[in-house]
């Protein structure tokens, strides 16, 4: 379900990135990718 979720949100950011390039995409997928490490090292 994680995987999936990120998978959703990747395609999302990438949309929005398209049409607009606002920082805080950065930031989220910024974040994600963390919380994703750290939930694959544990």
């Amino acid at each position: 379900m994680i995987t999936a979720t990120v998978a959703d949100d990747r395609e999302v950011v990438g949309s929005a990135n398209d049409d607009q390039a606002p920082p805080l995409t950065m930031d989220q997928a910024r974040r994600l990718v963390a919380l994703l490490n750290l939930g694959l090292t544990r």
